[in-house]
């Protein structure tokens, strides 16, 4: 018996191919251009579940270029996004240095994409702007061009009484 999400898989991959895009001519990552002109990959990782003292392992050893990742998924409540945000900017750090003379590309790196999500206990105007804030925060994410953090609400129906 098939869901209806793994019926929906191939509809899905279809439609992202047919309304992605690709990123620079060099590059055959699959993204998705969003309204505000960034691209965003079709296909990362998720470390949501994953136990904390993995987590910079794993984000070091799936960011290198030849494994094409630069999507992470996580989640407010899986209470990782400051373990994440370490992660990232180490990851970030020694990329900077690579190329600024350690023997790698005058290119620079990629960008990454950090995809977060606001918890439903934490729905509501003013709720969501806190918990906006303690995850970007807590990814200790700075204005930088290398690293976007998109934020989701799972649970867009909420009264904020």
């Amino acid at each position: 018996v098939l869901s209806t999400p793994t019926l929906l898989l191939p509809f899905l991959l279809l439609l992202a191919r047919v309304y992605s895009t690709y990123g620079d001519d060099d590059d055959d990552l699959l993204t998705f251009k969003l309204s505000n002109g960034i691209h965003i990959p079709l296909v990362g990782m998720g470390v949501g579940n994953l136990q904390h003292e993995l987590i910079p392992h794993v984000v070091s050893a799936n960011l290198m270029p030849s494994q094409d990742i630069r999507l992470i998924d996580t989640a407010h409540n899986s209470h990782n996004e400051q373990i994440l945000g370490q992660a990232v900017a180490s990851f970030v750090a020694a990329s900077r240095a690579q190329t600024r003379g350690g023997g790698g590309s005058s290119d620079k790196p990629p960008p990454l994409h950090v995809v977060t999500k606001v918890w439903y206990t934490h729905l509501g105007y003013e709720r969501t702007k806190i918990s906006v804030r303690e995850s970007l925060d807590q990814l200790a994410s700075k204005n930088t061009r290398q690293v976007y953090v998109h934020m989701l609400l799972h649970w867009p129906r909420c009264n904020d009484e």
